[in-house]
């Protein structure tokens, strides 16, 4: 039960890091649309917490697809980190 709860909340942890990373790593938004984007990853991260945690699911049915979901995830944060660091290096090229 401890084991299955520490895996919803790493799981959400990754979910909130990989959709705040973009605008935590480009500092060219306005002051306020950081947080707004840090409001909107503690959301995911709630959701998929619960998605996770909860006996049936609410809105979708994502837990028992491990393998895919996990190709999915790492396939999105790599694409959102080279992104964002493709467009860091046109702002600060140094």
């Amino acid at each position: 039960m401890l084991a299955h709860l520490f895996s919803a909340f790493l799981r959400a942890i990754l979910v909130a890091v990989v959709v705040a990373m973009a605008s935590l790593m480009l500092a060219a938004g306005a002051w306020d649309a950081n947080h707004v984007v840090i409001v909107i990853a503690f959301i995911a991260g709630l959701f998929v917490f619960v998605q996770y945690r909860a006996f049936s699911p609410s809105i979708l049915e994502f837990r028992f697809a491990a393998p895919y979901n996990c190709i999915k995830f790492s396939c999105i944060a790599i694409s959102v980190l080279s992104l964002s660091v493709v467009a860091c290096g046109g702002n600060d090229p140094g």
